[in-house]
């Protein structure tokens, strides 16, 4: 029932937005075949490595999908009553925004990343060019790289995207300059003095060691004859816990913020 609901849903607002879609996915089409055209006529071999031109367009399209289509629908005074009285429940709503954006945009994207090299390397071709233009490959690791950057962008995106109503990039890039700035002057001032009263760690160097001998359990390791603890266990398993609580924060808020707007 709930996968049901949410699929209708985003059936329902895909075709409410058919000609928006079909408009977006065209222009993003033409502006970066151009660019990949101006690309491959440009002598520096540097243009050849096109997955740069692909971030950035990658970026440019989370920036107008979370920040101008998600939850739209919900943030338009003209027609928030109607999806706000649908006969579904808030997580399936907030769900079928969820797939839309962290799945189905940017698979959408890598397609006509794909068709957009195709058509420049066609057009190449036609005119001479003896730049060599290469085929995006969706199933390539650039691709799955692009997938993850986006995937890392796309929490507190979301969230921006439900909690400002109006240019929720913009006031999140202000927001992300304080913090930003903040950071710094908490380096310079306050986070030297802290870090310089802290006793230097004491390092074991091991020499003569048989890499092939070597043994880990967890934060433990047993190098050869020796049993050691290793440090940087509970670094790497803070990191890991900060870096999941940061996607788990992020759309938590989001779900909640859309109970608010609903209540």
């Amino acid at each position: 029932m709930i996968v049901t609901n949410t699929i209708n849903l985003m059936l329902a607002k895909q075709t409410f937005t058919k000609a928006r879609i079909i408009r977006d996915a065209l222009l993003a089409f033409g502006i970066l075949s151009v660019i990949l055209i101006l690309g491959g006529w440009s002598p520096s071999e540097d243009t050849k490595d096109v997955i740069v031109i692909f971030g950035i367009a990658m970026a440019l399209i989370a920036f107008v999908e979370l920040g101008s289509h998600t939850f739209d629908e919900f943030k338009n005074s003209r027609s928030s009553y109607q999806w706000v009285t649908l006969p579904a429940t808030q997580f399936e709503k907030w769900s079928a925004n969820f797939i839309t954006s962290f799945l189905l945009v940017p698979i959408l994207a890598l397609v006509i990343f794909c068709f957009a090299s195709i058509a420049a390397s066609l057009i190449l071709n036609l005119t001479g060019s003896i730049s060599a233009l290469p085929i995006f490959n969706p199933f390539s690791q650039e691709a799955w790289g692009l997938l993850k950057a986006y995937w890392v962008m796309h929490p507190i995106l979301f969230f921006a995207a439900i909690y400002f109503k109006n240019r929720p990039i913009i006031k999140l890039a202000g927001i992300g300059a304080l913090l930003f700035l903040s950071w710094i002057l908490y380096m310079a001032f306050i986070g030297d003095l802290f870090f310089d009263h802290l006793p230097e760690p004491d390092f074991h160097k091991f020499e003569n060691f048989d890499e092939h001998s070597t043994f880990t359990f967890g934060p433990f390791e047993w190098r050869g004859e020796d049993f050691h603890y290793n440090p940087n266990f509970m670094f790497t398993a803070v990191t890991n816990l900060i870096c999941l609580s940061y996607f788990v924060y992020f759309w938590g808020l989001s779900f909640l913020r859309l109970k608010e707007l609903e209540l």
